[in-house]
């Protein structure tokens, strides 16, 4: 799962043996793939479904003539073939439209065609490259439930991409990518579970929403209401905290906000914004480390902080380039003997998470 451009597309073609890799290492079905001659060994267990409606098919050609054309190309037995066919029509209610050329489906029911097309020869493992993207929201949930009858009724391994973070609670194994790396990966319900944060939402406006949202950097406010990432496990203590944000700018508590647990794509989100934080920690950390001498850099830019600062650099709630402007604005120095190690450590500690 992840934003346009983060990389999916490319791992689905890897995977699926269309795209030669430069680094790394690939497994399928227990096959190594590095090299063509391996890849095509596996392709025979493999069906792929490009991303794009109906990229997999032939327009000028009709629904049977599409599934006949890639049986014949997968070499499925004609006396296996009719059964496989009648069925998977059947399942996806394309039988009745069997004689109608592809080009004149819907964007829907092209996407049932090209996976009857996928599944004709009996793979091992499906490959769909973002099969929902551009089909309606009705055509869409009626594509997962075919999908999730096929691949229990067929006893396949389904691997899927999508930029809809609200379908990844179909998936069994779920991996958030961004600008190609995978940065979160587990169970849906796990990563939730095993999320510390809650999801505060109240009626805010004005001064309130204005405290609160720069309390909480990670929020969505519409109409009087502004729902906030609250990085606390603890229901309580996120209401806790909220309150006290506005208590602190003079304002009156929020009465009854609501409290839930954050939904994958706050995680998603959350993760990204740590990532960018992350980038920002190297740039001060090379700026410290490989560019300019301690004593230099402590001379002239450096501004002492006190415990309290510390702690929060090491909770996380203070990040490393936080820690940097926060120093900016404290003057310089004074009696800065041991400090230089503190720093230090605290800087290989945000290198390490």
């Amino acid at each position: 799962i992840g934003a346009d451009g983060a990389g999916k597309s490319s791992l689905m073609k890897v995977v699926a043996g269309v795209l030669s890799h430069e680094e790394g290492k690939v497994e399928v079905l227990g096959r190594l793939i590095d090299s063509e001659r391996q890849a095509e060994k596996v392709k025979s267990a493999i069906g792929f479904m490009p991303q794009g409606l109906g990229r997999n098919l032939y327009p000028t050609l009709s629904i049977e003539e599409n599934i006949d054309f890639f049986a014949r190309l997968r070499m499925v037995p004609p006396d296996l073939l009719q059964e496989r066919k009648e069925r998977l029509l059947e399942v996806t209610r394309l039988h009745a439209f069997r004689a109608r050329p592809a080009g004149q489906l819907s964007g829907g029911m092209k996407q049932k065609l090209g996976l009857i097309c996928t599944l004709i020869h009996a793979p091992r493992l499906i490959i769909l490259d973002e099969p929902t993207t551009g089909v309606d929201p009705v055509s869409r949930r009626d594509f997962w439930l075919i999908l999730a009858q096929l691949i229990h009724t067929e006893r396949i391994t389904a691997l899927i991409s999508t930029a809809y973070l609200d379908e990844a609670s179909r998936f069994d194994h779920v991996a958030l990518m961004h600008e190609g790396q995978i940065i979160l990966e587990g169970p849906p319900d796990l990563l939730i579970d095993r999320s510390d944060a809650t999801i505060v939402q109240c009626a805010a406006k004005g001064a309130a929403l204005a405290a609160l949202t720069a309390a909480f950097p990670q929020h969505e406010a519409t109409q009087g209401e502004v729902r906030l990432f609250v990085p606390l496990r603890d229901p309580g203590q996120a209401q806790a905290q909220v309150q006290s944000i506005l208590v602190a700018a003079g304002l009156p508590k929020v009465e009854a906000p609501v409290v839930t647990r954050p939904q994958l794509e706050d995680l998603f989100i959350a993760h990204i914004g740590g990532m960018d934080s992350f980038a920002r920690g190297l740039e001060v950390a090379h700026a410290l480390l490989n560019e300019s001498p301690w004593e230099q850099w402590r001379s002239e830019r450096y501004a002492s902080f006190d415990s309290g600062a510390g702690k929060d650099f090491e909770s996380g709630k203070l990040s490393l380039a936080d820690l940097h402007a926060l120093a900016l604005t404290q003057g310089e120095p004074k009696q800065v003997s041991g400090k230089q190690e503190r720093y230090e450590n605290l800087l290989n500690q945000y290198l390490q998470r």
